[in-house]
């Protein structure tokens, strides 16, 4: 597979000039899959909305992956929920935020929950299975499949910046989304790592 110098790792664009290694496109999983470049190839690795998706226990093996493929001052710019918004507006029982804010969906059992239920499905969601569901699968005893786990945990800056550091990221900057990015709405976290 050749490979550009800037990678999207989980979205399911085609930008020009990059490389896009999306779940359902060609199913590529970053937990299970090496990256398939050298290493201190790329300048630019993107993941949008991908990171809160993937159990913590793996996150730092995967942004070391990450580390590793970047070229000396390459980027990893991470975009998701910014947790710290999703607590506020639970606090401040604001469920507007929860209805305009881009932190993902939720079904409708979770809203009939109110803001309780919205603020839950924003950090763990479990979805009905369907075969549009996200990979993080859940099956009953019987290896029966009986449901999806979407979103297995939240993020804030402060997080962000210890497990970057610890990956080896030392120039972390939080910015503003941009116009790359596909979740527009306000809400949103976007942490630019330098190696």
């Amino acid at each position: 597979m050749s490979i550009e110098k800037n990678l999207e790792i989980g979205g399911q664009r085609q930008l020009s000039g990059w490389t896009n290694l999306g779940f359902r496109d060609n199913k590529f999983n970053i937990i299970l899959h090496e990256i398939p470049c050298d290493n201190e190839y790329l300048d630019m690795i993107y993941w949008s909305h991908v990171i809160e998706h993937i159990p913590p226990c793996f996150i730092d093996k995967i942004l070391k992956k990450m580390y590793n493929k970047l070229r000396k001052g390459g980027c990893l710019r991470t975009v998701c929920p910014d947790l710290k918004e999703i607590v506020d507006a639970y606090i401040n029982k604001d469920i507007n935020k929860f209805n305009t804010y881009t932190w993902g969906s939720s079904p409708q059992y979770y809203k009939d929950m109110g803001v309780g239920g919205h603020f839950i499905s924003k950090i763990c969601t479990t979805h009905l299975y369907s075969p549009e569901d996200d990979e993080n699968l859940l099956f009953s005893g019987e290896k029966k499949q009986i449901g999806s786990l979407s979103h297995i945990g939240g993020y804030d800056e402060d997080m962000l910046r210890i497990i970057l550091k610890r990956a080896g990221f030392t120039k972390i900057e939080r910015s503003d989304v941009g116009n790359m990015e596909p979740h527009k709405g306000k809400g949103q976290l976007c942490m630019n790592a330098y190696k």
